[in-house]
């Protein structure tokens, strides 16, 4: 069953109703927000394998030759591609250094550390 809350979705006015409240209407409410993160397999990691990653081009200047530079989200680092894009644009970068049966040699040995 769906539960409707007073208080909208912003976390300070969820606080305040709980704090106005002191008292939960059932035992569902108390574990709201106690959840781990998720791990499967389609949520991808930063510190995972991956042969496809998406990104954001940045208004980053390429240089004359080369193209533009994608945000993919991975510890601050720029990923230079060879097509200039305007900015804004969502593109996908594909990996170069491994091959994708590589790819998926090494996500299987991921999937069998994360899921034991």
């Amino acid at each position: 069953p769906i539960r409707s809350l007073k208080a909208s979705s912003n976390p300070t006015s969820w606080c305040r109703y709980r704090q106005q409240t002191r008292a939960w209407k059932n035992v569902e409410q108390t574990e709201v927000g106690l959840f781990n993160s998720l791990k499967t397999a389609h949520r991808l990691r930063a510190n995972g394998y991956w042969f496809y990653r998406e990104g954001v081009t940045l208004s980053l200047r390429p240089a004359e030759i080369k193209g533009s530079w994608i945000d993919i989200n991975l510890y601050e680092i720029k990923v230079q591609i060879d097509k200039r894009l305007q900015q804004g644009l969502r593109a996908t970068k594909q990996r170069t250094d491994m091959t994708q049966e590589e790819y998926f040699r090494m996500n299987d040995f991921q999937d069998e550390l994360c899921f034991k």
